[in-house]
């Protein structure tokens, strides 16, 4: 089955009876799920239980089965960004590849300045703009990925773990602005984590996987 005109104006994300299939077999199945604006739901479970694959099914990235309805407009931020490291491109070029058909030899839109300008502030993240992408450090790269994913503001924000690579200052900096996201914008977040402390920062409800099924929903 595909994506459904099911009703659920309280959610910006349902899913009834979704999985995925990788490789012609099962890998995640049988998820029952909502998730209302402005809420977090965090995903939980050990190496291979299939949170990156629930996230990237609701995305799009690989097919799915079963019911999805997303209301509104979805981000994504994924676990790392592929990127050369000695690469020139700065933090604005990101921002230009992501926004603007113009050639970048043209120049910079106004309007893409003004969207990365006020996607970077709102993560604390204003004076990385001409910054080489390659140089910043982990905590610096969640939070120009995080404002990528924002930019334009999505009524669902999906986050596969946020957390890896940044150290107790920036998890504690991530907590927060996950917070002010969902308690100003009304954004529905579905978040994969390893972390304990993001589940006691920042969850609403944990739902739990284990091979690829639903062991747990609190």
């Amino acid at each position: 089955m595909t994506e459904t005109d099911m009703e659920g104006p309280r959610s910006v994300l349902s899913l009834r009876s979704f999985g995925a299939r990788l490789g012609g077999k099962g890998f995640l199945e049988g998820v029952d799920l909502d998730v209302a604006p402005g809420e977090v739901v965090a995903v939980v479970g050990p190496n291979g239980a299939g949170k990156s694959t629930l996230l990237r099914a609701v995305v799009g990235e690989i097919p799915h089965e079963g019911q999805k309805m997303v209301q509104g407009r979805v981000g994504y931020m994924p676990q790392r960004l592929d990127f050369d490291p000695s690469s020139c491109a700065t933090v604005q070029d990101l921002f230009v590849a992501s926004l603007s058909r113009r050639p970048p030899w043209l120049g910079i839109s106004r309007s893409v300045r003004e969207a990365a300008g006020e996607s970077l502030e709102r993560v604390g993240a204003q004076g990385l703009s001409g910054n080489r992408f390659g140089k910043l450090s982990g905590g610096e790269r969640q939070r120009v990925l995080l404002a990528l994913a924002i930019t334009p503001l999505p009524d669902l924000l999906l986050m596969d773990e946020p957390e890896a690579g940044i150290d107790l200052d920036g998890l504690g900096l991530l907590h927060h602005q996950v917070g002010t996201l969902c308690l100003h914008c009304r954004m529905g977040v579905l978040l994969a984590t390893h972390s304990s402390e993001t589940l006691q920062k920042v969850a609403h409800r944990t739902m739990q996987l284990d091979r690829g099924r639903v062991v747990g929903l609190e």
